[in-house]
C-alpha cells in the first residue's frame, strides 16, 4: 500500500499539476483544435492499417479512407475532409505501396464525398448525409470502375455492394457514435 502511495506522490507533484492545468485551459479554448488533432491521431493509422489489409484481400477491403475524409468533412469543414481524403488516403496507399488508378481513384472519390457531405450537412443530420454521401459515391463510382478502370462487370457490382454494405451498416453506427461523442464536448 506504501509502494502505491509513493508511485502516486512521484507523478503528483506542482509541475504536474501546472502542466494538467495549462492543457485543460487549453483545451477549453482550442476545443475544435484539439478533436481534430486526437481524430487525426486515431484516423492516420487506422486507414494505413486498412489500406494494408487492403492489399491482401484485395477485392473484399475494409477501404477506411472515404468514411474518415466524410467524417472529417462533417465535423471540421469541407477543407479538412478533402486534405485529410487527398493527404492522408494518398499516404496510406503510398505507404503500402499500392499506387495504381484504382487506389488514386479512390483517393480522389473520397475527396468527392468530403464536398457531398458537407453540402448535406446543412440539410439532414449525420447519419442521413452519412448514408447519403457513400450511396452517391458508389453510384458515381460504380460507372467509372465499370467502364474505365477494369471492365469486369461481376466484379464490379460485387466490390461496390460491399463497399456500400460495410459503409453503411457497419461504419456509419460507430461514426455516428464518434460524432455523437465529439458533438458532447
Amino acid at each position: 500500500m506504501k509502494l502505491g502511495k509513493k508511485k502516486f506522490q512521484k507523478y503528483f507533484n506542482l509541475r504536474n499539476i501546472l502542466i494538467f492545468t495549462i492543457l485543460l485551459v487549453i483545451s477549453f479554448f482550442l476545443g475544435d483544435y484539439v478533436k481534430a488533432i486526437l481524430c487525426t491521431a486515431l484516423f492516420v493509422p487506422l486507414n494505413i492499417f486498412t489500406t494494408r489489409i487492403g492489399k491482401f484481400v484485395p477485392h473484399v477491403t475494409p477501404e477506411t479512407v472515404t468514411i474518415t475524409a466524410i467524417f472529417m468533412s462533417y465535423e471540421f469543414g469541407w477543407r479538412i475532409g478533402v486534405f485529410f481524403g487527398l493527404a492522408v488516403g494518398g499516404f496510406s496507399y503510398i505507404k503500402n505501396s499500392l499506387i495504381n488508378l484504382n487506389y488514386i481513384t479512390v483517393v480522389l472519390l473520397s475527396a468527392l464525398c468530403a464536398v457531398i457531405v458537407n453540402i448535406l450537412k446543412g440539410m439532414v443530420d449525420f447519419f442521413p448525409a452519412f448514408a447519403i454521401t457513400i450511396a452517391l459515391r458508389n453510384a458515381i463510382a460504380l460507372p467509372i470502375y465499370m467502364f474505365v478502370i477494369f471492365p469486369n462487370p461481376p466484379e464490379n457490382i460485387m466490390h461496390q455492394s460491399f463497399h456500400t454494405f460495410l459503409n453503411i451498416l457497419v461504419y456509419t453506427p460507430v461514426m455516428s457514435a464518434l460524432h455523437q461523442l465529439l458533438s458532447n464536448f
